[in-house]
């Protein structure tokens, strides 16, 4: 019975460890309180409230610092931007350089999600795999050699 107990503890230690180290590596994300841009708030809208037809701009972001930012620019563009996964092909082509870099790690974290898998999850797993502390240049760069030559590690195939 003791036995049972010591195993069930190591069990929920590894877990807790587990759980901690996922969350040490996710960078912080900053609070805004306030937002200049005379859109109450609304990131995705607008930056002029004065005509709500004005189409938002449809550009990637210059320097993304994480793939959960990278994640987020797909989902929802980043600072007024149009979402990287809205772009129609004549958008896609203006911004086609680093369109078709990022979308490596786009469609690799849509398939881990479609999968089952929470995005933040299977961002979680792509750190793992290349590491917390690389660049994001680096993991894209890194994702396409493997991606080429097959070799994608085993936790991140689905």
């Amino acid at each position: 019975d003791a036995e049972f107990d010591r195993t069930r503890l190591n069990r929920q230690h590894q877990t807790v460890l587990s759980n901690i180290q996922r969350i040490a590596i996710r960078p912080a994300v900053a609070i805004r309180r306030g937002n200049n841009n005379n859109n109450g708030g609304n990131v995705g809208a607008p930056a002029n409230n004065n005509d709500p037809d004005e189409a938002v701009a449809a550009s990637l972001s210059p320097t993304p610092r994480s793939l959960y930012i990278l994640w987020h620019e797909w989902l929802f563009g980043i600072g007024g931007r149009k979402a990287a996964r809205l772009f129609t092909a004549q958008e896609r082509g203006k911004e086609k350089f680093k369109y078709c870099r990022r979308k490596v790690v786009w469609d690799l974290v849509g398939e881990m999600v479609r999968s089952g898998l929470d995005s933040n999850v299977a961002i979680d797993r792509i750190y793992a795999v290349y590491g917390a502390n690389r660049t994001t240049t680096y993991i894209i760069n890194k994702l396409k050699i493997d991606r080429r030559n097959n070799t994608l590690h085993p936790t991140l195939r689905v």
